[in-house]
């Protein structure tokens, strides 16, 4: 049984949390902890399985806790705060420092509207509880390389094209940091997130990269070292225009058309580039991509991708490994040197 570690300032949430864990969840409350600190000593004490932490506590806060247990001893954290909404920029440094999912809670401090959540909570902790331990950890950022000068009509020659969802925006994180700026390469990422998030990721994500950061481009050329972020509600395609591959909306989606809408992208990227293309399936990643890999390999291109041990959200990694369409790198170092080999390979050509 799955031994969980509680971490909250307001006992009554972590009363409610308790129960909801136990009855409905199964899980084993090994312990609980009101600040950062008391977590920290319980983990190394207690070595429990999966952690269920606050943001905003006393002494220690929880950004600073998961950053000491992902070098202590790195285990599947849950971050569970009123502070963590979907376009907080909160959310997005706790996955980029290795948390597994995060969930916006209910605001105050009696723990009564925590009921109204059981489900989500009960599901977001038994995926997270399924993560291998041994693929946690933090995420390392190195420092940006400079940009060198872009040429007046300059394009790329290969293109790495990704897809995934919210779970999936710590890994990217890393993909951008690692980015091999000077390729002659574009990223562009299907994101299976509304458009606010994506754009307020873009703000938070231009410190960790050298790469210009652009969402839901209309019409837009492709130019190397920039990476292009498109919406769950985006229809872009790559095509083929007299000035070099564009990025350009396919009208508007019929409802329901979502995954062909990623397949499609992932088949006219490969049409412009062909063995150039790269492609990257990473946590969370949307219906059709894995159709979409199949048109990518079908014309010599390469597929690399996350381990879907690594994610609480991996129903369409384990897929692309089930069809023999991946071999999932280790872990998120592996996949960015990867893909850095693979685009700098392809530069050096």
């Amino acid at each position: 049984m799955t031994r969980l570690l509680l971490v909250d300032d307001s006992p009554f949430v972590l009363d409610e949390l308790a129960r909801i864990a136990s009855t409905d969840g199964g899980f084993t409350v090994a312990g609980r902890a009101q600040n950062g600190a008391a977590a920290l000593e319980l983990a190394d004490r207690l070595r429990p399985d999966l952690v269920s932490l606050d943001v905003d506590m006393p002494f220690l806060n929880g950004l600073a806790t998961l950053k000491q247990l992902m070098t202590r001893r790195p285990v599947p954290t849950v971050m569970l705060s009123a502070l963590t909404g979907s376009e907080s920029h909160l959310t997005f440094e706790c996955l980029r420092l290795g948390a597994v999912d995060v969930l916006e809670k209910p605001g105050g401090h009696d723990g009564r509207d925590l009921a109204l959540q059981r489900s989500d909570i009960v599901r977001r902790l038994r995926g997270a509880a399924g993560v291998d331990r041994s693929t946690v950890r933090l995420g390392h950022m190195r420092r940006p390389s400079p940009l060198p000068k872009r040429r007046p009509g300059d394009r790329c020659n290969s293109l790495l094209i990704a897809s995934g969802g919210r779970a999936a925006l710590g890994p990217l994180i890393s993909l951008l940091n690692a980015f091999p700026t000077g390729s002659r390469s574009a990223l562009v990422v299907r994101l299976d997130v509304p458009a606010p998030v994506t754009e307020a990721f873009a703000r938070y994500a231009g410190r960790f990269t050298a790469l210009s950061l652009e969402t839901d481009p209309e019409g837009t050329g492709l130019h190397p070292d920039t990476a292009y972020l498109l919406s769950a509600a985006s229809t872009a395609l790559v095509l083929s225009e007299p000035g070099g591959a564009t990025l350009r909306s396919a009208g508007r989606r019929p409802a329901g058309e979502t995954a062909r809408a990623v397949e499609y992208l992932f088949e006219s990227a490969a049409e412009e580039f062909g063995a150039a293309t790269t492609a990257a399936v990473l946590a969370g990643a949307p219906r059709g991509t894995v159709e979409g890999l199949r048109h990518v390999l079908a014309r010599g291109g390469a597929v690399v991708g996350q381990s879907p041990a690594s994610s609480a959200d991996g129903s369409t990694l384990r897929k692309a490994v089930e069809a023999g369409l991946i071999r999932p790198a280790r872990d998120l170092e592996t996949l960015a040197s990867q893909v850095g080999a693979r685009l700098g390979a392809g530069a050096r050509a």
